[in-house]
């Protein structure tokens, strides 16, 4: 019996924590604790901003391409892109190349390109051939070579006679001209008397109105593509400002500017203040003033102020201004409330059609 009591008070021990220990999961062994930093897996790319790659990917400058040894160039061809590209010996070597740009291995060639000095060779994107006219296409002449024979029904040349569409030549525009816009691409021009019948040529060169625009082209007026330059009917917003100024300032037929519902206190203290333009944001360097100075000191204003009347109390005046002499639509693209000599808008805007 005392054996007994012996081991049943060993189990007994045994089966007892220390004391202040729980005896909760005593016989399950603790968790390790992980102290290192917690795994991310690889660090993430970079977002694609649109523009580099691989090979024959569209970039903007060299640092867009993957590869440190291509460099992005294009050559002095219409309707192609700046893309990642490599040297090359001939057209072959840059099969890959247009694989990249997911174009056909006819517009690809080896040459030198146009935004570089080099006289290495490199692969560029060139224009795809023209498309086959088909049976006819050469019909119109005779077999002596003599022009009176009747080549048939005119042959369709496709979707490429629409205005807007793209070309690189003039038959490829059926009664119309391929000419080369600003951006160096080359549109099917359709004759126009004004902006709005530009409407299908907009539509099929996914151009928008900033960007395209009837003009005269060699004594001919076609929609085609433009720079973004103000046109008479464009009008700049200028939302209210410091000291709540605002106006809003269109260009008018007569080359002047036509401000109205302009507001303004020209008693208060400050600075000099003129309406101005200016190709991108206003400063004291780019400057075009073309108003008197609008703030009237002791009430008094200079002569040609719009607001002389009410010793520079401008609220919602409408008043015209004279654009300079010499000063073109390309010179600027908004209109601005501006102080000087600083050169610090209180409000500025851009010319919107």
């Amino acid at each position: 019996m005392s054996r007994l009591f012996v081991v049943f008070c060993m189990v007994s021990l045994a089966a007892c924590p220390p004391a202040g220990q729980s005896n909760v999961d005593a016989g399950l062994p603790s968790p390790v604790l992980d102290a290192a930093a917690p795994d991310i897996g690889s660090a993430p790319r970079p977002p694609d901003a649109g523009f580099g790659g691989g090979i024959g990917a569209r970039c903007q400058r060299d640092s867009d391409c993957d590869n440190p040894s291509h460099k992005c160039l294009i050559g002095n061809y219409p309707n192609t892109r700046h893309r990642c590209s490599k040297t090359c010996v001939r057209a072959e070597s840059c099969y890959d190349y247009a694989e990249g740009a997911g174009i056909t291995r006819d517009e690809v060639t080896c040459e030198v390109p146009s935004n570089r000095e080099t006289t290495r060779l490199w692969c560029i994107q060139i224009p795809p051939p023209p498309p086959d006219a088909g049976p006819g296409a050469d019909g119109g002449a005779a077999a002596d070579g003599g022009a009176g024979a009747d080549g048939g029904a005119e042959v369709d040349a496709g979707a490429g006679q629409a205005p807007g569409s793209r070309c690189d030549r003039d038959d490829q525009c059926r009664h119309q001209r391929c000419v080369r816009g600003v951006s160096g691409d080359s549109f099917c021009a359709a004759t126009c008397a004004s902006d709005d019948d530009c409407a299908e040529f907009r539509t099929n060169s996914g151009l928008d109105e900033l960007h395209s625009a009837c003009v005269e082209e060699d004594g001919e007026r076609l929609c085609r593509e433009v720079a973004a330059v103000p046109r008479p009917g464009w009008t700049a917003r200028l939302e209210a400002g410091l000291f709540e100024v605002r106006a809003r300032i269109s260009l008018s037929d007569a080359h002047s500017l036509q401000v109205r519902d302009f507001y303004y206190d020209g008693r208060r203290h400050g600075q000099e203040v003129y309406i101005a333009l200016s190709s991108g944001p206003i400063n004291a360097q780019n400057a075009i003033l073309v108003s008197v100075n609008l703030r009237c000191f002791a009430g008094q204003c200079l002569e040609g102020h719009p607001c002389e009347q009410t010793q520079g109390t401008c609220s919602d005046a409408d008043f015209d201004l004279p654009l300079p002499i010499g000063l073109m639509y390309d010179q600027f693209d908004r209109a601005s409330i501006v102080g000087m000599p600083q050169g610090v808008a209180w409000s500025e805007a851009e010319f919107r059609p």
